[in-house]
């Protein structure tokens, strides 16, 4: 195997892991973190949407309301528990990373993103339609 090889296989070169891989975990976590941080925001928005609905006096007509107050929070949830769970996942590769063993991926972060996006647009839909 020459040294061209090696330098672009993710393997230590010179005794040394490469970079790169380093900071594609990193860009990794910081996009999940990110990801995280706006669920964060939005389910922030939503709890506070109620507050903003009673001051125009239409939280009582049907609109917002309890449900529009659990689907913030669950939002909330999710992505403090998605940004745990990144850290962890990060935590995890990064050591694999620096004792050169293999990398192995997981969907679960990527499912579980689809899942809680999945169930807050079903929440949202019934909340709306329902009356």
């Amino acid at each position: 195997m020459g040294t061209a090889n090696r330098r672009h296989s993710g393997t230590r070169a010179q005794g040394r892991p490469d970079a790169r891989v380093g900071l594609a975990l990193e860009r990794t976590l910081l996009a999940w973190v990110r990801t995280g941080v706006s669920l964060v925001a939005l389910g922030v928005v939503l709890a506070k949407f109620v507050l903003f609905l009673h001051k125009l006096g239409l939280a009582g007509s049907g609109h917002g309301g309890v449900g529009t107050r659990r689907l913030g929070i669950g939002l909330v949830a999710a992505g403090g528990a998605m940004v745990c769970a990144a850290g962890i996942r990060h935590l995890r590769d990064w050591l694999r990373w620096r004792r050169d063993e293999p990398i192995t991926s997981s969907p679960f972060l990527a499912m579980a993103l689809v899942v809680v996006v999945a169930l807050a647009a079903v929440y949202a839909i019934f909340s709306i339609v329902a009356p």
